[in-house]
């Protein structure tokens, strides 16, 4: 399973690949369930069901880096990598998005997302 580590110092390892990270968003949301009963009184209870964690960052790419490739891969893979945020998240994860930008006068970066997983898919 590769590793991912983000922060302010923010790096990734897909196939041994390191990259420069920036723009790092911690997603951690809960789905809500209605439990109310009569014993309520009249008013609504509410409780968290499941839970989901994902990661939106963007990296720069590098020419000849071969980083891109490899997070290409494993999203084609569906390949899990362990993703830790800054100490606020840790965990099993899937690339679910890769979107490349190739400006004509600039350079290119790369937006990803993952999801979190269970360990052993």
């Amino acid at each position: 399973m590769a590793r991912v580590l983000l922060g302010r110092e923010g790096t990734l390892s897909v196939g041994g690949t390191l990259v420069d990270i920036t723009n790092v968003t911690l997603n951690l949301e809960g789905s809500e369930v209605d439990v109310t009963r009569r014993a309520s009184n009249g008013n609504r209870e509410t409780e968290v069901a499941l839970l989901d964690a994902s990661v939106d960052f963007e990296l720069k790419v590098t020419e000849g880096g071969g980083e891109l490739n490899n997070l290409i891969t494993a999203w084609q893979n569906r390949s899990a990598v362990q993703v830790s945020v800054s100490g606020y998240y840790s965990g099993p994860c899937k690339i679910t998005k890769v979107s490349v930008s190739e400006p004509i006068d600039g350079e290119v970066t790369a937006s990803v997302t993952v999801r979190q997983t269970t360990p052993d898919s």
